[in-house]
């Protein structure tokens, strides 16, 4: 007959053996953390053992372990709603530094146009100074009125293109720093 490993594993005599392995291991962890404490003070010099003393055979009363409460019901929500409101808090002053961020872009954008508004307005006003009307022929005098009136009619235009687009931007900077105000405070 052969020996088979899973005769071994079913016999009634190896579970009884692993079965008090078992008992005994067990048996020793919870004895050892069940065990009493003794205080003994020998020639002043203080320790502790699992043995009693001979001088003093009571065992110490230790003080009960108490495991800390744990936060349940209002309170386990309160430091809930206290994360959820710190993360809110943090996410309305991430949008309120990206939107003064961009505000700032638009009132350099603004600044720009204004200076583009000013060169280009100036040139076309270099331009008609530099008109002669002072000549002897007269289709100089007519080709010098009909400068005139065009470099007029383009100034008016560019002059009112940069209006308008000076106070597209300064309306959207407007209501940007509307919604910044209008934000909780950090």
């Amino acid at each position: 007959m052969a020996f088979t490993t899973q005769r071994l594993y079913n016999s009634t005599a190896f579970k009884a053996c692993a079965a008090l392995c078992l008992y005994l291991v067990f048996s020793t962890i919870f004895s050892a953390a069940f065990a009493d404490t003794y205080k003994c003070q020998i020639n002043g010099v203080v320790s502790y053992s699992d043995k009693p003393c001979r001088e003093s055979p009571q065992p110490m009363q230790l003080p009960k372990y108490q495991a800390p409460e744990k936060k349940s019901g209002k309170a386990a929500i309160s430091d809930k709603e206290k994360y959820h409101q710190l993360n809110v808090k943090l996410e309305t002053a991430r949008k309120k530094r990206a939107m003064q961020r961009e505000a700032e872009a638009l009132k350099l954008q603004i600044e720009e146009t204004r200076q583009a508004k000013a060169d280009t307005l100036k040139k076309i006003r270099q331009a008609l100074e530099e008109i002669d009307f002072d000549s002897d022929d007269i289709d100089d005098d007519i080709l010098a009125e009909e400068m005139e009136v065009e470099l007029k009619a383009e100034l008016r235009k560019a002059d009112q293109a940069f209006g308008r687009k000076i106070d597209a931007l300064e309306s959207e900077l407007g209501s940007l720093q509307q919604q910044i105000r209008d934000m909780s405070p950090e």
